[in-house]
This record gives C-alpha cells, structure tokens and sequence, in this order.
C-alpha cells in the first residue's frame, strides 16, 4: 500500500507541471513586454550582418533553447515558407530568431541547406532568455509581439494550424497590407 501511495504522489508531482500548459503559457505572456535590448550577434548564413530594428513592426519572435537538437527542433525549411508568404503579403512583420545552441557550425549548415536567409540573434549565454524569463526548459517559445514588444499571440503557426488561423485573424485586423 505504501508503494501505490509514494507512486500517486510522484506521478501527480512531475504530471502537473503547469508552466508548459500552453493555456497558462498564453495567459501568463498574455501582454507582457518582452525585453529586445540584450546584444547579441546577429548572422545569415554564419556570416555577421547588420538589422535595422523598426519599432513600427510587429514581429515574430521564435526562441529556440539550446536544449535538445536546435536543428531538429526547429524546421527551418518550413519556417522559410511560411515566413516567405508573411513577408509578401504583409509589409510591416518582422522575423526574429533567437537561438541559443551548443554547436553553432551545425546550426548554420542547417540553415544553408535550407535557403534560410533570415537573420538569426545568436544568445550565446542564454541572457536574452534569463532577461525575458522564458522557461529554460522548454525547446521553443514563439510569440507575435506588437510595436510595443507586448506578446499578442503565443504559439507556433507553423506547427498548429489552429494558432496559424490565430495569427490571420490577428494580422488582418492589425497589420497593414
């Protein structure tokens, strides 16, 4: 009896872990700001480049941590496509990769095999997330956030047609074609 008792209590203490329930994620980041002011390098292809920031954009914030396989986790020939058709039909959205890896050659391999030719904020010491507080364990944390740098949505459009929807239905009644 003793056993089923200490079973029950580690499977309800390692079962509810609710900072990954996607309904407390949304309501937690729900109009936060998120900090964009830590320094980090920016590069496309591995090569240094420099982005003008526009504070009149939304923009599309994708962190990925450096937990698990970056490149697996994060599918960058998808995420060109659906950043390709974003950036034809909307004029003001601005992509922003934060990625936080333990192999940055492999990460940057991956992106040329993929045609990304996004820029990508490397957060080599993970500041931009420890600034922002973003759960350290999670692999990505992906948010629209509006010209104030306040979260609007929260979730993955490429992944979810459900929060993809989201996302339409926000940038058609904010963002000008």
């Amino acid at each position: 009896m003793r056993y089923v008792i200490y079973l029950m209590f580690v499977l309800l203490f390692t079962s509810c872990d609710f900072s990954n329930n996607p309904l407390f994620e949304t309501y937690y980041w729900s109009n936060e700001e998120i900090s964009l002011d830590t320094k980090m390098e920016t590069k496309v292809f591995g090569k240094d480049t420099v982005v003008d920031q526009c504070n009149d954009n939304y923009k599309l914030l994708v962190y990925v941590s450096s937990r698990g396989c970056v490149s697996c986790n994060l599918n960058l020939y998808d995420w060109k496509s659906f950043l390709d058709h974003l950036q034809i039909k909307y004029k003001n959205i601005e992509p922003l990769f934060v990625v936080s890896s333990k192999n940055y050659s492999l990460f940057e391999m991956t992106c040329k095999a993929n045609g990304f030719n996004y820029p990508i904020y490397y957060d080599r010491k993970e500041e931009f997330a420890k600034t922002n507080e973003f759960n350290l364990n999670k692999t990505m944390t992906i948010f629209l956030l509006d010209s104030l740098n306040r979260v609007k949505v929260v979730g993955d459009p490429v992944r979810n047609k459900n929060i993809f929807k989201l996302y339409g239905e926000v940038m058609n009644g904010d963002l000008k074609e």
